[in-house]
């Protein structure tokens, strides 16, 4: 769910996967996240490749050089090891689940 805002949340609960998420699902969200938007991961129970994607196009919008986004809240472990390997910024105060 993209919670709009001046700054847009997307909430991703669950299993992130190819199974859930199109290239119309992405595409959309950076749409409607130019600036980039804050990601929520403290729900995904399963993040692969198009997952990932997901939440890279969620960070970055449409790639107009704009704030970008970071990944917040309580990250689980898992999660965690995929975000930590391909460099994704986490705010702060993202803990492990």
């Amino acid at each position: 769910m993209l919670r709009p805002g001046a700054r847009p949340r997307l909430e991703v609960t669950g299993e992130v996967d190819a199974a859930l998420v199109g290239p119309e699902v992405i595409a959309a969200v950076a749409a409607a996240a130019p600036a980039g938007a804050d990601v929520d991961l403290s729900r995904v129970t399963f993040l692969d490749a198009r997952g990932l994607r997901l939440v890279l196009e969620a960070l970055d919008g449409a790639g107009t050089g704009g704030p970008g986004g970071r990944v917040l809240g309580a990250v689980p472990r898992a999660v965690r090891t995929v975000a930590d390997a391909v460099e994704v910024p986490l705010a702060p105060g993202a803990t492990d689940a």
